[in-house]
């Protein structure tokens, strides 16, 4: 299977992990939340910080390799709408993919 996947490289490494961000433009969201195979789901979930220009963004430390994600905005999934990459998740829906490098 081929696909256009978001690629995050060149990015400040910190041992065998990379600093990855995560950005959304939601300026009308109370809360957003970046879920993936990285953070267990929804239990590890991280919170996007949310910035004067109404863009939401947190910098995670991820290893290298595809990661699954989605964005939890004020309690509704989103696929990151800068992503091209997406994957069937077996559930019926769509995940977007990240390449760390």
């Amino acid at each position: 299977m081929k696909w256009n996947r978001l690629r995050r490289k060149n990015m400040k490494t910190k041992g065998e992990k990379v600093y990855t961000s995560f950005e959304l433009k939601a300026p009308s969201a109370e809360e957003v939340m970046v879920c993936g195979d990285f953070t267990e789901w929804e239990s590890k979930a991280r919170r996007l910080r949310r910035l004067k220009s109404g863009l939401w963004k947190a910098t995670l430390k991820l290893p290298r390799g595809d990661h699954q994600y989605r964005f939890k905005v004020d309690g509704m999934w989103l696929n990151d709408p800068s992503c091209s990459g997406q994957i069937d998740n077996g559930l019926g829906g769509l995940n977007s993919i990240v390449t760390v490098e």
